[in-house]
């Protein structure tokens, strides 16, 4: 069993039995550091990371590389970013993260199909030590409410105008919510609707010293703790949360790594 010094303290105080294996086997609490069981052998025998270490260093690795290929369907025309440009933008969403006020633990709703945008805002949310939650672009504003009330979401990032008009719809009902981040530059009178270039000019005025936050903050992320939330599409009642941690998603990798 695998777990940082801090997790075991936190363990040790809480006192609890564990019968139903809460905190230990399973958790409701995003800020919990759950124990990791390793293998003798295999994929699992090896040593714990968390998804921000290995996104940093293969983007240090393969700084010079194309990381991301768009196509602009309305340019007709495709675009990339290398390696290094992928991690410079990532820390930048971090920064603006951190800059609006945005806490270590809380959770990010992300409303887009997959596009660039979408791969920038979610790593750049786990690198500020928050938690992305994607949310199915075919959702109501019924099912875009109970996600986003659900995980508490202070900022959410949406595509365009049809996934915007769903957030303005409930928004109202959302308690947590303070910010919308637009991938579209959209006209809309909302003093707290943003476009994603205003959103990452946040984070430039006190760029050294935010940065200095989320260094910090990626210092402190441990393997056994939360890393991203994936809800169910609710076919059988409303969608659930689950939780993915650093150590499950990275651990699958490896598995996948011995097909080559």
């Amino acid at each position: 069993i695998w777990i940082s010094q801090s997790g075991l303290e936190n363990m040790i105080r809480s006192q609890q039995t564990y019968a139903d294996g809460k905190d230990y086997l399973w958790t409701a609490d995003v800020d919990v550091e759950l124990p990791i069981f390793m293998n003798d052998s295999g994929p699992s025998s090896a040593p714990p990371v968390t998804l921000t270490t290995w996104f940093i260093s293969a983007c240090l690795r393969h700084a010079t590389r194309a990381a991301l290929l768009e196509y602009n369907r309305k340019t007709q025309a495709w675009s990339s970013l290398t390696y290094a440009d992928y991690l410079d933008t990532a820390y930048a969403v971090s920064r603006s993260l951190i800059s609006l006020g945005v806490r270590s633990r809380s959770c990010v709703g992300i409303l887009s199909y997959n596009c660039a945008k979408w791969n920038l805002s979610f790593y750049g949310t786990v690198m500020s030590d928050c938690v992305p939650a994607g949310l199915y672009m075919s959702n109501s504003p019924e099912t875009c409410h109970q996600v986003l009330l659900d995980c508490r979401a202070p900022l959410v990032f949406v595509e365009d105008a049809d996934q915007l008009a769903k957030i303005l719809k409930v928004w109202k009902d959302l308690p947590d919510l303070r910010h919308v981040v637009t991938y579209e530059k959209l006209d809309c009178e909302h003093a707290n609707v943003m476009s994603f270039e205003e959103f990452l000019a946040l984070g430039v005025s006190n760029a050294a010293q935010v940065q200095l936050e989320v260094e910090s903050r990626i210092a402190g992320q441990k393997p056994g703790k939360c890393m991203v939330l994936v809800y169910t599409s609710g076919t059988t009642g409303v969608g659930k949360g689950t939780k993915l941690s650093h150590d499950a998603c990275t651990t699958f990798v490896r598995y996948l790594q011995q097909f080559n």
